[in-house]
């Protein structure tokens, strides 16, 4: 068996020369290569040892599980429950002053992958759904998206203010009920409620969601 000889050096951790196999015809690249066996205190290690292995244009994880290896561009599952089938999403709730007085309008933006409703007007504080896609409380701080007009079902929501013209100081909280509606709930600095009628008539506000659905 043929050894390769491998060094550790203050400007390594390794060099190697190769002008085939380097970016931009540059012979000598600090990196890791191996073209033979990998020993180590006489132990003789291979790519399940390391887990990972390049294929074509995609890499493979070993499932140890099973010990199949598994390309990465299939991996269907989100690290946290193991449960195939999660989906990371990211999209924008745009709420702007509405038409009517004391209402706001209000949609949905796809960021990233994520979900879009349409615009909605003269949303106001009610407390009841507006053609099955947003509604306002009474105090008009708390601001939902019902389940059916995302058409998925969200295991989580991180929400961020994005963009605030109202010059009123904000944060905003979440809440998944249990019909999987998704709530927000505005709060002015100091902690009272912030009536969201009130904010956007001074200016608008997005609210950028990070979240995880089922599909």
């Amino acid at each position: 068996m043929a050894l390769k000889k491998y060094y550790i050096g203050s400007t390594g951790p390794f060099y190697y020369d190769d002008a085939n196999n380097t970016p931009d015809g540059v012979a000598t690249q600090k990196g890791f290569r191996c073209e033979g066996d990998i020993i180590a205190n006489q132990v003789l290690f291979d790519e399940a040892d390391f887990g990972m292995r390049r294929v074509t244009d995609d890499l493979e994880f070993m499932d140890t599980s099973t010990g199949q290896w598994v390309k990465l561009s299939s991996l269907s599952s989100i690290g946290g429950d193991g449960t195939a089938g999660r989906v990371i999403r990211s999209s924008c709730i745009k709420i702007l002053d509405g038409t009517t007085a004391s209402t706001v309008k209000a949609s949905l933006v796809n960021r990233f992958n994520g979900l879009s409703i349409s615009e909605e007007d003269d949303i106001g504080k009610t407390g009841t759904w507006v053609d099955d896609k947003f509604k306002l409380n009474s105090s008009g701080d708390e601001f939902s998206i019902k389940y059916d007009a995302l058409d998925k079902h969200s295991l989580y929501v991180l929400p961020v203010i994005t963009r605030n013209k109202s010059n009123v100081p904000m944060v905003v909280e979440v809440e998944i009920d249990g019909s999987f509606n998704v709530l927000f709930r505005f709060y002015k600095s100091n902690g009272s409620a912030a009536d969201l009628t009130a904010v956007v008539d001074v200016g608008e506000v997005y609210v950028d969601i990070f979240f995880i659905t089922v599909s």
